[in-house]
């Protein structure tokens, strides 16, 4: 057969129709293969390359037991490759950058509670410190609004109200160093005084107490210098209360009272007597029938060797105290104790004629 017979003999085989859909599914079964197998299978080979070779690092590095930082993120994010739930993460991802995220979230303050330990509390309120200055023995407090109630004055310092320089205040005091102290006007005495800061503000101080006790200071802070400055003089003791009509006796007598603190504690002491304590009520509890000698003994020895309990004598003192007011033109009001059994009126020794006088009046 001649070669150009072959030809026109295989031109002319043809596949049936059949044979045609049979070949064109294999050829595409066979393409549908290839693929997954080349374009899946390699990146998955290459990322869990990479999650073993990092977990091998880490445990390299664990040499103390202690990993660097935490694989939990980049395990997770390693997960979420495989299964496709992230199509944003990345295999890639360091444990490193997952720490990073996490310092760099700020955690929320946890929610302070009503609830208050005692313990804990810090006492803020800190007791106010009285602000004083002295002079000449004697002690000066301000004048403030619930004091002034009480008092003959107003709290504001008028320009008119402001008398002569006195005395400037000692530096050393650290709240009123190198103010001055001035007279006030209005009110006889040195029982309120002003002061005067650097920059010309004035301030109203009263007498608050001081160490001489004896009747010619009170005088002189109080502004008594004659009978004419004395408005009332009344005397009390008990319920019982009497007023002196004779001032000008009262103010002589007063002012030439001497103070001598030896003789009038003298004089105190000597009114002190002992005065045995009151015996106690012991009640005697009902004996008990002796029923053997050795009960009896034991009884016996039991009472003798009992300490008697001496009786204790006690100090008390038996003063009776008169109260003397002297109330001034001005409105103040000095007040002092007279003392009957030993003649003398606070600290200061008075003449007989006038403590009989005082008594007299009661």
């Amino acid at each position: 057969m001649k070669r150009s017979d072959i030809v026109r003999a295989f031109d002319k085989v043809k596949p049936t129709e059949e044979q045609t859909d049979r070949m064109l599914e294999n050829i595409l079964n066979s393409q549908k293969k290839s693929h997954f197998r080349w374009h899946s299978f390699v990146p998955a080979i290459a990322a869990a390359l990479v999650v073993i070779t990092a977990i091998a690092g880490f445990k390299a590095l664990d040499t103390a037991g202690k990993l660097p930082v935490s694989l939990e993120g980049f395990v997770d994010t390693a997960k979420s490759f495989f299964t496709g739930e992230d199509k944003n993460s990345s295999a890639l991802t360091t444990t490193a950058d997952s720490a990073g995220k996490q310092k760099a979230v700020k955690s929320e303050p946890e929610a302070e509670t009503e609830s208050t330990n005692p313990a804990q509390v810090v006492d803020t309120e800190i007791e106010k410190v009285e602000k004083t200055f002295t002079l000449n023995s004697v002690t000066y407090k301000e004048v403030t609004e619930e004091l002034a109630k009480d008092l003959p004055v107003d709290i504001t310092v008028k320009t008119e109200d402001v008398g002569k320089l006195i005395a400037i205040v000692e530096e050393e005091n650290e709240f009123f160093g190198g103010e001055e102290i001035r007279k006030y006007l209005p009110i006889k005495g040195s029982f309120f005084l002003v002061l005067e800061d650097r920059d010309g503000n004035c301030r109203l101080f009263m007498f608050d107490n001081t160490t001489e006790n004896d009747i010619k200071t009170y005088f002189d802070i109080f502004g008594i210098t004659s009978a004419e400055d004395i408005a009332e003089v009344t005397i009390s003791e008990g319920e019982k209360t009497a007023v002196i009509e004779d001032i000008q006796k009262v103010f002589e007598e007063l002012s030439k009272a001497e103070g001598d603190k030896d003789e009038y504690e003298k004089a105190v002491k000597a009114l002190i007597k002992p005065v045995p304590a009151a015996e106690p009520d012991v009640t005697e509890a009902p004996k008990e029938e002796e029923t053997t000698a050795e009960s009896a003994t034991v009884t016996e020895e039991t009472e003798t060797s009992a300490p008697e309990t001496p009786a204790v004598d006690v100090e008390e003192t038996v003063f009776r105290t008169v109260t003397i007011k002297i109330k001034t033109v001005s409105g103040l009001v000095y007040e002092t104790a007279f003392y009957p059994q030993i003649d003398y009126v606070s600290t200061c020794k008075i003449s007989n004629d006038f403590s009989e006088f005082l008594k007299t009046v009661l």
